[in-house]
């Protein structure tokens, strides 16, 4: 199972996001107040409302994502995936503090929903434990001998 691709994937995906998550926390006022110019109760805001802006993001796809009563069909993870790495390099090449604001609590927080896609994936490929297995139909149970 750790080889496989959804695993490989998941996690990865996962250890992205986080780190951009704990860089956006962290390093991001910094980078607000002596890159961009901001005072620090400007680069306060922002970081605060990048970091509401994951939390709902997060929990809001995980809220939806246990709605489905299927697995989802289609590309719509990667194609918000692919949204979030484009303003991240936008981010990363730009000069317009007011573009990097917006960037911030907008396409860039659409990175967090790796988190909950990742731990459904690896749900649903992980082998089910004896204990969870439903009985046996022939009267037998693996506890009874």
């Amino acid at each position: 199972m750790l080889l496989s691709g959804t695993w490989l994937s998941a996690a990865l995906g996962a250890f992205a996001a986080y780190w951009m998550l704990s860089a956006g926390l962290t390093w991001m006022p910094d980078h607000l107040t002596e890159v961009a110019g901001l005072s620090l109760r400007q680069a306060g805001t922002v970081v605060t409302l990048a970091a509401l802006a994951n939390g709902v993001v997060l929990v809001g796809h995980g809220l939806l994502a246990r709605r489905r009563t299927r697995p989802p069909l289609g590309a719509g993870t990667g194609a918000l995936m692919c949204l979030a790495a484009g303003a991240v390099a936008l981010f990363a090449v730009t000069d317009a503090v007011w573009l990097k604001v917006l960037l911030m609590p907008g396409p860039m927080a659409l990175a967090t929903v790796i988190m909950t896609v990742s731990q459904t994936a690896c749900a649903r490929i992980t082998p089910t434990p004896v204990s969870n297995r439903p009985a046996t139909t022939s009267g037998s149970s693996p506890c009874s001998s």
